[in-house]
């Protein structure tokens, strides 16, 4: 046996081994005098009652008569790394402790404390490491196996985690908590069997109840079974047991999937008739009742079936709106759909609910369908204005005038999702005429400007919609988004510090809740107006979120089984592990990746040599105080740190953003691998870094995932520049001579990109990658780079249009946007190329 964990230094019999083990695990302190054991005890005491400096006392009067006890020394190391404010605080009192396992290499108490100063300072796999260590030395020790215990479910060693789960339970069998964490930890591990043996066992050892708990516990078990794929055994829980399971809807939600995957199709029907009796707006009710009467929504050979089946429904559900939705998905266009159409909206338009053009977008995706749309409401718009009827309505009684406003606002939704902004513009400001209080119409107003490519008057007007109710919430928040994008930051944060109770800590206030959507647009609209450092500050926030996010659920690992939500659990377990695949982490990481790279092509981050260098240090100090209080958990009674970084230059000062940049894309990589943008990132990094065969790989991995992307194109002629232009070794030289011309269709860089320009002279984003290609071969070609957008004819977008002008402006010449701008102003009426000034463009 080896009780050092790496080298073999004895070996033990069993006799032996048995008497080593009580040794090892004897009581902390015992080996002191007797006059010091009670000054011993008093230290745990001490701590508990978190009076540290009289437990510090009380080790220090140990210490000085015993300066090598290691339990004493690991005591006050604890007590010091509870009380550390600083680095260097923390990193001493992790000395003591390391001196204590060093003088005593087989005392558990540590290696237990080193373990819960690692777990403190989210060092998991250290920590684990020490758990283990301790637990050689005590291996019955019931602390120190619920410690392993959390830290395995932490970082998913389910394996280990089960184990621990088991011998848990092995050491006290009548605690329940040990019950159910151990059939969880069988289920993480999908071992099936023994999960529903164990439920088994412990359904023999417990009486069931009608509660909670016992509901929780027979619909979990029904859904190992499934998941097992034993569906009659799952259907035969949910039947004998169905008066100890109180949530009726969870059963027969379970019922109707398990009817389904067994092949009862005729008792799915009636399960699913059942729940759209609780709800008829439930679109998982409808696809289930579907697929139980084998009817799909996309064969056209069963409309007929298929509409039937929805006239019987109407009949049952008059009043229900996604039973009248539903027919509008699968009709094919024609007089059916355009009757059943008018059916769905009059009501809707009468009523005046501004989410009616939501719920007829996917509709759009059929063209003939979307005629059919534009027909019904000019004709009906006509009518209303004419004689205040719908078209070709039989009622006398005239329609409310508000109806006219309503149906103007969705034609001018209907003309904006064209692309027909202008059109757009003009009808909803003859909707505003006609009721100039109606909000709705001024935040679409809004919006039109904004898919107009004109963010100024976007915010403008969402800013008057606003003012014109400043106690709703959700139109102060809108307000602050479009005056970021417009790159506004100090109105943006005056506007959202409105809802705040205190007005200067409200930027505080948004970092302790997590407001992620208002980091992500404040540090795109930082980064716009080259304030790096906010930009950094507002984006690595984010990033920080998740992490603490992740880091939350170590407090629900003990707490659901508590409350026995073991469904909701396991539900948790999967969102958290896909946590970081999150599209506001995935914005936030890319964004902060772009910034870094920014930072090093602009050398922002050298700190000039005339300057002290503690200027660097005092920037770069707060910013690594502040990352390590945010990692671990504080209480409330604490204060509040200062912020002394508030313009976050200590995130890139003096540092190597590449190094900073590489944390992300290492994010991105492991959680999205699959992500076009992962490996551009990874590109980019390399590329400065003059890794070239990384730079490769990353390379073959973006045209493997879309090989037609224009920064494809763009970084194999970045790569192949960058080959011909420095001194690479041998063995390098070798690898890209080989790869490299497979990717190629052309000897010559230059041929290479006109092929390129040649293949995609119908796409503005593709031409503009062949204009910055072609200043990446040659940075003198501005003129022939400039030509290459300005001979563009095709169909674009204002979001498209705006990006290129600005790669005019910012990398070939002011004459060359003047002519882009005088191009294409014309065509686009609404956007900001029109009434463009000095300040930045926001996309």
């Amino acid at each position: 046996v080896c009780w050092c964990g790496s080298c073999a230094l004895f070996v033990l019999c069993e006799e032996k081994r048995d008497i080593f083990w009580k040794m090892a695990s004897k009581e902390p302190g015992s080996d002191l005098p007797p006059k010091l054991v009670s000054t011993f005890k008093s230290i745990s005491k001490f701590y508990d009652n978190k009076l540290y400096k009289k437990a510090i006392k009380a080790a220090n009067q140990i210490l000085a008569e015993h300066p090598r006890h290691g339990d004493t020394l690991a005591l006050k190391g604890l007590v010091m790394h509870t009380i550390a404010e600083t680095k260097e605080q923390r990193d001493e009192a992790f000395g003591f402790v390391k001196r204590g396992v060093a003088f005593n290499v087989r005392n558990f108490v540590s290696w237990h404390i080193l373990g819960n100063l690692y777990s403190a300072d989210k060092n998991l796999p250290e920590a684990m490491k020490c758990y283990t260590q301790a637990l050689r030395n005590a291996p019955h020790n019931h602390q120190i196996l619920r410690d392993l215990a959390a830290v395995q479910i932490q970082v998913r060693e389910l394996q280990g985690y089960c184990k621990s789960r088991l011998a848990l339970l092995r050491e006290k069998s009548t605690r329940k908590d040990y019950w159910i964490s151990y059939i969880l930890s069988c289920h993480l591990i999908k071992d099936y069997a023994k999960t529903i043996l164990t439920i088994d066992l412990y359904e023999k050892n417990e009486t069931p109840k009608k509660d909670i708990e016992w509901s929780e516990m027979f619909l979990y078990k029904a859904l190992v079974q499934e998941e097992a794929g034993r569906y009659q055994d799952a259907l035969e829980t949910l039947t004998k047991r169905s008066d100890f399971i109180l949530d009726t809807v969870a059963r027969f939600e379970a019922r109707g999937r398990l009817f389904l995957k067994s092949g009862q199709y005729e008792d799915a029907e009636q399960v699913y008739r059942k729940l759209l009796k609780i709800n008829t707006e439930h679109k998982l009710y409808h696809k289930g009742l579907l697929d139980s009467v084998r009817i799909s929504i996309n064969n056209k050979a069963q409309i007929n079936e298929l509409d039937s089946l929805y006239q019987q429904l109407a009949q049952e559900y008059p009043r229900s709106s996604l039973v009248k939705h539903m027919p509008l998905i699968y009709l094919a266009a024609g007089d059916v759909f355009r009757y059943r159409l008018e059916e769905y909206i009059k009501p809707v338009l009468v009523k005046g609910v501004p989410q009616l053009f939501g719920t007829l977008k996917p509709l759009y995706a059929d063209a003939e369908k979307t005629a059919i749309i534009e027909k019904v409401i000019l004709d009906n718009l006509a009518s209303l204005e004419g004689s205040g009827l719908f078209f070709n309505s039989k009622d006398e009684e005239k329609e409310p005038p508000s109806t006219v406003v309503w149906t103007l606002f969705f034609l001018a939704q209907h003309y904006s999702k064209l692309g027909k902004q202008d059109l757009a513009l003009e009808v909803v400001n003859k909707a505003i005429a006609h009721s100039p209080t109606v909000l709705d119409l001024y935040v679409f107003k809004a919006r039109i400007y904004k898919r107009a490519g004109n963010s100024s008057k976007a915010a403008k007007w969402l800013d008057f919609a606003r003012e014109l109710d400043l106690a709703d919430r959700w139109l102060n928040t809108k307000a602050t988004k479009y005056f970021l994008r417009d790159n506004q930051v100090e109105k943006a944060e005056n506007t959202i510090a409105l809802f705040s109770r205190d007005q200067e800590t409200a930027q505080s206030n948004l970092y302790d809740m997590q407001c992620i959507w208002y980091e992500q647009e404040a540090g795109d609209a930082y980064f716009r107006v080259k304030d790096y450092g906010r930009s950094l500050k507002k984006l690595t926030a984010i990033e920080t979120h998740f992490q603490e996010i992740y880091g939350d659920q170590t407090y629900f690992h003990s707490f659901c089984v508590r409350k026995m939500t073991l469904s909701a659990y396991m539900s948790m377990i999967k969102m958290e592990d896909a946590l970081f695949t999150n599209t506001r982490c995935f914005k936030a990481c890319v964004s902060a990746i772009n910034t870094f790279l920014t930072i090093d092509d602009e050398k922002a981050h050298i700190v000039p040599a005339e300057e002290p260098k503690k200027e660097a240090e005092a920037v770069v100090a707060p910013a690594e105080a502040s990352s390590s209080s945010s990692s671990s958990s504080s209480s409330a009674e604490e204060p509040k740190k200062e912020d002394l970084d508030l313009d976050g230059k200590g995130l890139y000062l003096g540092k190597n953003v590449l190094e900073e940049a590489n944390y992300f894309a290492k994010l991105l990589k492991t959680h999205l691998p699959g992500r076009f943008e992962t490996h551009a990132a990874l590109f980019e990094i390399s590329l400065r870094k003059k890794k070239y065969l990384l730079a490769l790989q990353a390379l073959n991995k973006m045209r493997s995932i879309s090989e037609d992307h224009p920064v494809s194109h763009l970084s194999l002629i970045k790569l192949a520049k960058s080959l011909e232009d420095a001194e690479v070794s041998e063995i390098v030289k070798q690898i890209t001579d080989l790869e490299l011309p497979s990717l190629r269709k052309a000897v010559s860089l230059v041929e290479e990109n006109q092929q390129y320009l040649d293949a995609h002279s119908s796409s503005l984003p593709h031409l503009l990658t062949g204009a910055k290609a072609t200043l990446v071969i040659n940075p003198a070609l501005k003129q022939e780079a400039a030509n290459v957008v300005l001979s563009f004819e095709g169909e674009t977008n204002a979001k498209d249009l705006i990006e290129t002008s600005l790669f005019l402006k910012n990398s070939v010449s002011e004459e060359s946007f003047t002519t882009f701008k005088s191009k294409w102003g014309p065509r686009f009426p609404l956007s900001i190329l029109n009434d463009f000034e000095d300040e930045p463009m926001a996309l």
